[in-house]
């Protein structure tokens, strides 16, 4: 297998793991003629015709915040008369999108800035829309070998009377939901952080949901390196309960946060770090702030 076919294969790989289809497992597939390029530094060719973004040798490139996606057609046709129906131009965007994002999170956690891609896409006799080629100009993937870690979301309550809040179901991430209090059974509380840290050796985000009292996050954010974010249930109805997830001894790093909507999306931003597809599921929603 020479060096491009298994650069390609490993990126297939990969995508498939995260829901992405590919030529991979979509063998016949009828190709879109169509070039899609996915840009997050301003740099080579690119510079020739947008020269307004150069910037001195001495300077990093310009950063584009949401990713810059350029479509070319054979002979400048129509992008309309080449899509197969019922495919649309915004699908086609989207899946370019996310494809680049789940590979850009996978470089950031190798410490490589990915540049660009270019995606070429297809569809299958069901109408489905695939990737059927990625084309890494730069060969800033050469040699790498991606993958999606085994991460955890802890929702811990004190009681059952905690409520839950709503959560994404995203690659590589398991939630687990023990109901334990620190202040009735710290024995048996330690006994489940040990083995959470057993089952999920690459690391978790603990949401603490308490009311009333917060013994459960200051002690658990004392006895582990994973972050431990608290939030106060009862502050609504009871303001001075926040005292409670506030006011920390040293050694005691517990984050608080009243919104237990904003705890997840503060946990989906530090298991992103790590894990590609959170990492993209949280820069496509960042970015489409900027439409």
């Amino acid at each position: 297998m020479n060096e491009p076919t298994k650069q390609t294969c490993n990126l297939y790989e990969f995508l498939e793991q995260t829901g992405i289809h590919t030529q991979l497992s979509k063998i016949k597939t009828e190709r879109i003629l169509l070039e899609v390029s996915a840009r997050r530094y301003a740099t080579g060719n690119f510079l020739n015709s947008h020269p307004n973004f150069r910037k001195a040798e001495s300077e990093l490139p310009y950063r584009f915040h949401r990713l810059c996606i350029e479509m070319i057609s054979p002979e400048n046709k129509e992008f309309s008369n080449l899509l197969p129906q019922p495919i649309e131009i915004i699908q086609i965007e989207e899946l370019a999108r996310k494809s680049f994002l789940l590979i850009e999170g996978a470089c950031n956690n190798l410490g490589k800035r990915l540049l660009e891609l270019q995606f070429q896409f297809g569809t299958t006799i069901e109408n489905e829309l695939v990737v059927t080629d990625v084309i890494d100009n730069d060969n800033s993937l050469k040699d790498f070998q991606f993958r999606i870690p085994k991460q955890t979301l802890v929702f811990w309550r004190g009681s059952e009377s905690d409520k839950l809040p709503e959560i994404s179901n995203l690659p590589g991430l398991t939630v687990e939901q023990p109901v334990i209090s620190a202040h009735k059974k710290p024995t048996y509380a330690m006994e489940e952080l040990e083995r959470l840290h057993t089952v999920y050796p690459e690391g978790g985000v603990i949401i603490a949901l308490v009311g009333m009292s917060n013994g459960l996050g200051p002690i658990l954010s004392a006895r582990t390196d994973w972050p431990v974010i608290s939030v106060c249930t009862t502050a609504n109805e009871h303001p001075e309960d926040v005292w409670s997830n506030l006011r920390m001894p040293s050694d005691v790093p517990n984050l608080t946060v009243l919104s237990a909507k904003n705890a997840v999306l503060s946990a989906f931003n530090i298991l992103g770090e790590k894990n590609p597809a959170i990492y993209a599921y949280r820069r496509l929603a960042i970015e489409a702030l900027d439409k």
